[in-house]
């Protein structure tokens, strides 16, 4: 670490001080403010309100409880410092996507989000995907194969021998043996399997993923690892949220250390040689509202990837980072913002961003291939 960087580090205890968030004020409660047909949970460290199904609430309560303790856990491992909100951090669940949209909207959220972390009302809102068109697609098949299924095997029971009659779910019926029926049978319980596998995989991803993920964001932002204030790297952001989004599964274990998700967008890119340099990704925030998707995801897969690095190979240089990263303010011009960030980076981890670039290509190589 050098002189230069540590001189950083000292000014900016001195300007922490300075933007460390107030209380919030009095206000009517979130449930008033949100209108009729909403309830309130309060578990040890959210507000809660929603208008779903009070389950569905109660679940979501449980996973930001893990959540936060996961954050926690990781952090306090790590030797860096957090500090705990003094209130209960709020949550919205809507049961209605639609209007969902339409508080995203007051929040100047666009785009087929799913769930948001909103930086100005110091909130995450969510939406219940069991009011998705797609979802209930999803478990209409499922129950549909579940009574095709079950009809069938009422049908070949016992039977070992002669013909059997299979009556099928779209209406179609055919005379078999009784080893082809078997057979028949195992194949659609076979594919009733599969669709239970994309009704989960639904599941994850429209809910558990994009709740961590956000769960993450605003934890960042209450427990003294980001400030809401500061000039806030999108690529740091997105890369801390993107390293836990997996904690919530248990093959995944505790945090980042396996994403696959993440990794194959990262091995992607750069096995196709088409990896966003190094300069683009720490100064342009705007690679993550790209209209083209896939360009979108590479620059999440490469920031879970980096974040993975620097907290593997260089976690004391990063947490001082972050330190300093958290009391530099935003500076109006973008490029002179630009600049500030690499000279940060620069100062923290190098001079050299090639060589810093190889080193991390050779750790991705060792630690996650």
């Amino acid at each position: 670490m050098s002189d230069r960087f540590f001189s950083l580090c000292a000014a900016a205890v001195a300007v922490v001080a300075v933007l460390v968030l107030a209380p919030r004020a009095a206000r009517a409660n979130l449930t008033d403010e949100l209108g009729p047909g909403f309830s309130l949970l309060k578990t040890d460290h959210y507000s809660i309100a929603y208008d779903t199904d009070r389950e569905f609430a109660r679940f979501h309560g449980r996973l930001f409880e893990a959540t936060f303790g996961a954050f926690v856990a990781f952090f306090e491992a790590s030797g860096f410092a957090l500090t705990m909100p003094s209130e209960r951090l709020d949550v919205v669940l809507f049961e209605s996507e639609r209007r969902f949209r339409r508080y995203a909207d007051d929040y100047g959220i666009v785009g087929g989000a799913n769930g948001f972390y909103s930086i100005g009302s110091n909130r995450i809102a969510f939406y219940d995907a069991f009011d998705d068109a797609n979802y209930r697609t999803l478990i209409a098949n499922v129950r549909e194969r579940e009574r095709e299924l079950d009809a069938l095997k009422r049908s070949i029971a016992g039977r070992r021998r002669g013909r059997v009659r299979l009556q099928f779910g779209g209406g179609g019926a055919a005379e078999y043996s009784a080893k082809e029926a078997e057979a028949i049978v195992s194949r659609k319980q076979t594919e009733l399997l599969a669709e239970r596998r994309r009704l989960q995989t639904f599941f994850e991803e429209r809910n558990l993923t994009t709740t961590i993920h956000e769960c993450v964001h605003q934890l960042a932002f209450n427990l003294g690892v980001q400030n809401r204030f500061a000039d806030n790297p999108t690529w740091l952001a997105e890369g801390l949220a993107t390293y836990f989004e997996t904690s919530g599964y248990a093959a995944a274990g505790p945090s980042g250390l396996r994403n696959p998700e993440r990794y194959e967008q990262y091995r992607a890119a750069r096995s196709a040689n088409a990896l966003i340099p190094l300069v683009t990704l720490l100064t342009d925030d705007g690679i993550f509202r790209d209209a083209d998707k896939a360009k979108r995801l590479k620059a999440y897969g490469q920031s879970w990837a980096l974040f993975r690095y620097l907290s593997d190979a260089r976690p004391v240089v990063f947490y001082e980072y972050l330190r300093v990263i958290a009391a530099e303010r935003r500076l109006p011009d973008e490029a002179a913002r630009k600049a500030r960030r690499l000279e940060l980076f620069r100062a923290a981890f190098g001079e050299h961003l090639g060589a810093f670039e190889r080193a991390w290509h050779a750790h991705a190589d060792g630690a996650l291939g």
